[in-house]
């Protein structure tokens, strides 16, 4: 119940706060974020592209406790966040061809955060794309079964 409370209430408050506090100093830079943003918009045609982007993620442990950035924070640092930040860049770069699909938060000794298509086709998990049926079992087995929960 704790894991779920922090996963749907209080990380969502927790990551706003980190991302406001992110842009605080560099207002500056906004624009330019905003524009590399729309400038990936124009760039990714296809899956390929997709893989590709999401092969950017420099994963980068978090500083404060988990949180989730947005995509303009996470161009802005240079692709550099860990999980969480893989997941969003991927369900936003999906999101761009009409894919919908939501970030799962695997639990176990120690936690990871994917996204998964609705269709359960693809899973971005760090910086791949893998394709597959990513059932909950499927997503366990692919962990060599380290988390035994999975939050949708």
């Amino acid at each position: 119940m704790k894991d779920l409370i922090w996963i749907k209430i209080l990380m969502p408050a927790w990551s706003f706060i980190v991302n406001v506090g992110y842009w605080i100093p560099r207002l500056h830079k906004f624009s330019a974020a905003l524009a590399e943003k729309a400038d990936i918009d124009d760039e990714v045609k296809s899956m390929t592209d997709v893989r590709e982007f999401v092969g950017k993620i420099i994963h980068t442990p978090d500083k404060f406790k988990d949180w989730r950035p947005w995509i303009i924070t996470l161009i802005d640092s240079g692709f550099k966040d860990d999980c969480d930040g893989a997941a969003v860049f991927g369900k936003w770069l999906f999101g761009l061809f009409g894919i919908k699909g939501k970030i799962y938060s695997l639990r176990g000794k120690t936690g990871h955060a994917i996204f998964v298509t609705k269709d359960l086709e693809y899973m971005v998990t760090n910086d791949k794309v893998l394709k597959g049926k990513w059932t909950d079992s499927q997503i366990k087995i692919y962990f060599n079964l380290k988390y035994n929960r999975i939050i949708k």
